[in-house]
């Protein structure tokens, strides 16, 4: 919770402010579906792999699923969605 009381502020960097708050508990995980800019979900991420490994085009599955073929690409190499739920 936001605090402004100044007994409760010291110094310190961001990757100071980010250890306090995950040493707290206060960090939501907003990864995958979780995250509100998420256009997929994991089933959708197994379908498209699936397919890919069908043989499907990149640029038929970016068209598919709405996004771009980079991200496509980047997805099916397991290098964003690479979490399991």
């Amino acid at each position: 919770p936001r605090c402004c009381n100044p007994a409760h502020l010291w110094l310190g960097t961001t990757r100071d402010n980010i250890d306090d708050r995950v040493a707290k508990g206060r960090s939501a995980d907003s990864s995958g579906e979780k995250s509100g800019n998420a256009k997929m979900t994991y089933a959708t991420v197994a379908e498209m792999r699936r397919l890919r490994s069908e043989g499907w085009p990149q640029k038929d599955l970016a068209e598919r699923y709405g996004i771009a073929r980079s991200r496509v690409s980047e997805i099916c190499a397991g290098k964003v969605w690479n979490k399991t739920p």
